[in-house]
């Protein structure tokens, strides 16, 4: 694929994600939700040069994208500014160990929601809405859904 058909697919991608970011944040002021929106195609753009340049060779799967998903999504945030492989000598600190733990934890229940989750929204829409219903009610309803508020 030539240079001005990447451009002009990477174009209709901005449009795509300032659309979805138009449905699913409403009550977000335009201008800010565009910041977001155009800050995130800078993100997939990146990943996606990245991905065309460097990436692992062979078909992609579920495990795959939940790896890159729980390493984009914890890595260089306030996690892993709380891990320490020194203790504070009150013992309450998150080792490497720790971390690797917990993120091999978080890549394994990813993957799983990632394949459910896309077999219930294509094959089932309303028991997809009910399962997201459901997992809020088992532990995040008090959780925050207002997107601004969520980046530090």
């Amino acid at each position: 694929m030539g240079r001005e058909e990447d451009e002009v697919r990477l174009d209709e991608l901005e449009l795509k994600v300032l659309a979805a970011f138009a449905d699913a944040y409403p009550d977000i002021p335009t201008p800010d939700r565009n910041h977001m929106a155009r800050n995130f195609t800078q993100v997939l753009h990146g990943i996606i040069s990245i991905g065309e340049k460097l990436g692992a060779a062979g078909e992609v799967n579920h495990m795959d994208l939940a790896n890159g998903l729980v390493y984009s999504c914890f890595y260089n945030t306030r996690l892993e500014e709380l891990q320490s492989d020194e203790c504070d000598g009150t013992g309450s600190c998150v080792t490497s160990e720790d971390m690797s733990e917990v993120l091999r934890e978080c890549v394994s229940r990813v993957a799983d929601w990632l394949l459910g989750v896309e077999v219930l929204r294509t094959t089932d829409p309303e028991q997809f809405e009910n399962f997201v219903k459901g997992a809020v009610a088992l532990g995040a309803t008090g959780w925050d859904r207002d997107r601004r508020k969520l980046d530090r």
